[in-house]
């Protein structure tokens, strides 16, 4: 199977996926291709083989892309804009993960990021973050709290982390992704 543009101007972004082995080259389904909010690019495969159809919802779908961008706020675009050339800062990172999570315990984590790790990390670049950063963190953690404590607030900068890779906000982390 393979892909193949078509040369049309009117069905840009619209790609037919065929046999090239058959003799007929009979399209098989139809794909699009656009560009999301955050300027990721997006690749669908459509139900219908209809030309028409296809151009309409690809239209349709870059109407609604356009009108989503309009309602973004300045300040969410310059997130989305830097979240995706990676120079998004730990406290930037973290200001997004406890603004989207409903956990009962939102409060209390946030304040014990801005107590715990804030002063140590929260400037720094979240992708420039490395294992021998964190391992600091956690020795100035011990001295300071318990056990128990340092390692509650180890386990909730993995689950920042792992929340941030998943969403693409953190596209790269150097030390890794916290098992």
């Amino acid at each position: 199977m393979a892909f193949r543009k078509l040369k049309q101007k009117k069905y840009t972004g619209i790609t037919e996926y065929f046999n090239p082995n058959s003799d007929d080259k009979e399209t098989r389904a139809l794909y699009i291709s656009y560009r999301d909010v955050s300027g990721t690019s997006v690749k669908k495969k459509l139900e219908t083989l209809d030309l028409v159809k296809a151009g309409k919802i690809l239209s349709d779908i870059k109407h609604e892309v356009e009108r989503e961008k309009k309602l973004l706020s300045a300040e969410e675009r310059d997130f989305t804009r830097q979240s995706i050339k990676n120079k998004l800062t730990l406290d930037q990172i973290v200001e997004w993960y406890f603004g989207q999570r409903k956990a009962k315990d939102n409060i209390k984590d946030y304040q014990a990021y801005k107590n715990r790790i804030a002063p140590i990390l929260g400037s720094k670049i979240a992708t420039k973050v490395t294992t021998d950063d964190i391992q600091k963190l956690q020795d100035k953690l011990i001295k300071k709290y318990a056990p128990k404590t340092t390692n509650e607030t180890i386990n909730s900068l993995r689950a920042l982390y792992n929340k941030a890779i998943k969403k693409k906000e953190v596209s790269r982390f150097q030390s890794c992704s916290y098992k």
